[in-house]
């Protein structure tokens, strides 16, 4: 079977014996330049890093089932891959880009075939206020129980040297949570758990803030967030002996702590809706996208900064209508194509267009950035909606972009039924 593939500009997986996406330059240069030695392999200067790393990451490693292998994981068999390569050259030679894909794949089935799971536990915390959380909760089936941090202290080095979440370990309310995670690595364990935890933070941000919206009328500066449950910026991983940390691993764009969510008398129903919108994901042809794009929403939703928040939710309507690298008109069509008043609809995503692309293009954050997450927001969460339902009974976004896109006219609609298929 063939795991290792190159990697396609969109980030998808060339066919195995598709070249064309080969990084030949980088592959040339980071073995002409490298010298063997008696203690290893060296590089002059500091520029092989660079290439390295995007060396490492035109690699896509998928097992069995579709599913790409976590990064860390990736690049430690490709980075072995490469420096094998090397060293069998003597150094100074170019590497052959189809060696390198046979070697990664060799060292890829050995991965996945070895691989013995071994039950870890993830340790991390959610702004819910104690007590609240109806836990244990099983999502996809994943028990996600409440925890005391102290029965799995943080790593010495987190607690003894100040950093940017010094604050956060001392004095924060955040909810301590745990999931036991079953997998080979510990890097799998902590894709795994991470990922099912944001996608319950996700449908959860999603019930929570749907047809929402908020607005300030202080002129106190103060930091405003979309999301309502949002994760800590330290994350650990802990084997059978819970004080022994086995990693851990840091938020990098976490700026303070939240208000912690108190549910009101609502979450009853916010707890019915949240079992079953799981089930229809559960139940879904598209069931391992939807846990991505609610896992991306709920991160969109995390964000300090309104612009990248704005930028990552636009990302997520672009998903949702299949229309990535496409034509920025259809995906507003097919965005709008669910509303009565399509004509306001389409005018305000241009508007909302024309704002991601100020802020991308231009660096600009315009001063109601708030509005404008908010009302995008509004379109992905119809979006969401809608594909929950699926009423269309489609098999993938591509089909869910397509009917999106049909016509709302009748006679037209009768000709598409009526015409043949294209050949």
């Amino acid at each position: 079977m063939n795991y290792a593939h190159w990697r396609k500009q969109d980030g998808s997986a060339a066919k195995h014996d598709d070249s064309t996406y080969a990084p030949t330059a980088l592959l040339e240069r980071f073995g002409s330049i490298a010298k063997v030695t008696g203690t290893g392999i060296s590089w002059p200067g500091f520029g092989f890093r660079k290439v390295g790393a995007a060396i490492y990451s035109s690699v896509v490693i998928v097992d069995s089932q579709g599913k790409q292998l976590n990064e860390a994981d990736s690049i430690n068999l490709v980075d072995k891959s490469v420096n094998e390569l090397i060293r069998e050259s003597g150094g100074g030679k170019p590497i052959p880009p189809s060696d390198l894909l046979k070697r990664v794949n060799k060292k890829a089935g050995d991965f996945f075939r070895k691989g013995v799971p071994t039950k870890r536990t993830l340790v991390t915390s959610l702004s819910i206020e104690k007590g609240c959380l109806p836990v244990p909760i099983t999502v996809e089936g994943y028990v996600i129980a409440s925890a005391e941090r102290k029965d799995f202290p943080y790593p010495e080095p987190l607690e003894k040297y100040p950093s940017y979440v010094s604050k956060h370990l001392k004095d924060s309310k955040y909810l301590t949570i745990k999931i036991e995670i079953l997998q080979a690595t510990h890097h799998q364990a902590f894709d795994a758990g991470i990922t099912i935890v944001d996608f319950l933070r996700g449908v959860w941000n999603h019930l929570i803030t749907f047809q929402s919206h908020s607005i300030s009328f202080s002129n106190v500066p103060k930091r405003r967030f979309i999301g309502r449950i949002h994760i800590a910026p330290i994350h650990t991983l802990h084997e059978e002996d819970k004080t022994k940390n086995l990693a851990y691993w840091y938020e990098p764009d976490y700026v303070e702590d939240v208000e912690n969510y108190r549910p009101d008398k609502q979450w009853e129903l916010v707890e019915k809706n949240r079992e079953w919108v799981c089930k229809q994901v559960a139940e879904s042809p598209l069931r391992d996208e939807l846990i991505q794009l609610f896992g991306r929403y709920a991160r969109a939703l995390d964000q300090a900064n309104l612009g990248v928040c704005h930028l990552m939710l636009w990302g997520i309507l672009e998903k949702l209508t299949n229309s990535i690298g496409g034509n920025y008109d259809e995906a507003i069509k097919r965005a709008a194509s669910h509303y009565r008043d399509r004509k306001l609809s389409k005018e305000l995503l241009h508007q909302m267009r024309w704002r991601r692309n100020q802020f991308v293009h231009a660096a600009a954050s315009p001063d109601e950035r708030e509005e404008l997450c908010w009302t995008t927001k509004a379109f992905v969460d119809g979006l969401l909606d809608d594909i929950l339902h699926n009423d269309f009974k489609v098999k993938n976004l591509k089909e869910f972009g397509e009917c999106l896109a049909l016509p709302h006219n009748k006679e037209r609609l009768a000709q598409l039924r009526d015409s043949p298929p294209a050949p």
